[in-house]
């Protein structure tokens, strides 16, 4: 990926901001099967420009407009020997979002995204969300939106020749819908503590199914679903260099008309996070604790619940601060734990990977 981004601030407080990029990405796979190999490959190249103007309005609202085009100048999706999918496409969006402030305690945030897709027409999607601060450091926060996703080309075209999976070639974009109403407390300067209960429904959610008719594996929309929680958090800084997080989520999600809880979904999450400052920002050692309830699985059984450890370590030389690198040890403790399989796996429980760790370095010019 190679990125660009420009921003500028005018003397009357307005802002604008543009960014242009270029995306490359190619995958090569080999699976093994009873009676030999099969090899598939994804190749993809795409141009993304975006722009942002942000104006203030009679004094304190605040206005902003944006836009984004996207060229996907090369998709293609094969298995050698079976069948080839090439296709170029363009998606065109704009928003305008109006911040509105209603009283010295009271903003309202009002607006919406119109996303063009050359496959599949035009969809526009609303944003709205109130905040009130009732007491100084207390906020209220209610917010509904819409969003949408559409298929991608795989879902739409992959096959390996009857194999086991064949083309959905028909498929109609997810729609979500969510409302949230939450509440926000400011423990004292830099640490927070907040309360949300949320409901998110999802209409034509797609997945990988088995077809009774064939026995072949092909995406489809799927019936609705829906997930209703609440989630706890507190966050900020304990001493002027000691960052901590911590949430626990408890969610009830359902789908179909019988309302069965679907396949990884857990209902319960937690997660405990920490890191320390030291020789001035430069080193920075952070500490993970991931917990994950148990999960339905396709037959019917249960994935263990289960709890991961990780370790990093940030590095940035004072003298250079676009510098940086960053060493991450995952499953610090080695715990064993599996996942649900899906459709296309003969196992109901997937293995996971133990203790591993990598390094990342980062130059920002």
């Amino acid at each position: 990926m190679l990125s660009a981004a420009y921003e500028h601030a005018f003397a009357d407080l307005s802002r604008v901001w543009a960014t242009a990029s270029y995306e490359s990405f190619f995958y090569d796979g080999d699976y093994p099967y009873d009676d030999g190999l099969l090899s598939d490959y994804v190749r993809s190249r795409f141009v993304t420009v975006e722009a942002q103007y942000q104006q203030f309005v009679a004094g304190r609202h605040r206005l902003s407009v944006g836009g984004e085009a996207r060229r996907n100048m090369r998709l293609e999706v094969g298995v050698p020997g079976t069948f080839e999918d090439r296709s170029s496409s363009w998606v065109l969006a704009g928003f305008l979002q109006g911040e509105l402030h209603l009283g010295e305690r009271l903003t309202l945030y009002a607006g919406g995204r119109y996303d063009h897709y050359q496959a599949f027409g035009g969809t526009f999607n609303p944003r709205l969300a109130l905040v009130a601060e009732p007491a100084t450091g207390t906020y209220f926060k209610a917010s509904y939106g819409r969003a949408f996703r559409a298929p991608s080309t795989y879902e739409l075209s992959y096959e390996d020749g009857g194999l086991t999976q064949k083309p959905a070639l028909d498929l109609d974009p997810e729609r979500l819908e969510t409302f949230e109403v939450a509440v926000e407390r400011r423990v004292r300067p830099g640490l927070r503590a907040t309360v949300a209960w949320y409901h998110t429904r999802v209409n034509d959610l797609i997945g990988l199914v088995t077809d009774p008719a064939d026995d072949l594996l092909v995406y489809t929309n799927g019936e609705t679903a829906r997930s209703t929680g609440v989630e706890l958090g507190l966050d900020g800084h304990l001493t002027s260099r000691l960052f901590a997080r911590a949430s626990y989520a408890f969610q009830r999600a359902e789908e179909g008309s019988e309302d069965l809880q679907p396949v990884g979904s857990p209902r319960h999450v937690a997660h405990l996070a920490a890191s320390l400052s030291l020789l001035e920002g430069q080193l920075v050692p952070a500490l993970e604790l991931h917990y994950l309830g148990g999960r339905t699985t396709l037959a019917g059984a249960q994935a263990a619940p289960h709890t991961l450890a990780g370790l990093s370590l940030q590095w940035r030389p004072k003298a250079a601060a676009r510098f940086e690198v960053l060493a991450k040890l995952g499953n610090l403790l080695d715990t064993e734990y599996s996942d649900p399989g899906g459709e296309e796996h003969r196992q109901d429980l997937l293995a996971q990977d133990g203790r591993t760790g990598w390094i990342s370095v980062r130059l920002r010019f």
